[in-house]
């Protein structure tokens, strides 16, 4: 296999890869990035509870059902707010 080739399959594998993870997000990505500067801000303010206060917090603000959200938080590692930033914040890094 040439090098052309094994380029272009890398970069069809990156890009099925992000595919695959905005097919799972149960919101918009601009609504993670409020949400994670919202814990940010107040993990700064208040510390860290070791529960999702603060998230549960802006979803209801924003009437936003939660139950969907939670799960995908949990199940990307994040069980409190500080593990949303930590954990789950940087898998949009890239958008």
């Amino acid at each position: 296999m040439d090098n052309e080739r094994k380029k272009f399959l890398k970069n069809r594998f990156v890009q099925d890869q992000k595919d695959a993870f905005l097919n799972t997000i149960p919101l918009p990505i601009a609504t993670f990035t409020d949400l994670f500067d919202f814990v940010n801000d107040k993990l700064e303010e208040e510390g860290c509870d070791h529960h999702l206060t603060f998230t549960l917090e802006f979803l209801k603000t924003r009437k936003i059902e939660t139950e969907k959200v939670l799960d995908f938080v949990r199940d990307n590692g994040g069980y409190c707010d500080c593990e949303i930033i930590y954990n789950v914040e940087p898998m949009f890094e890239d958008y």
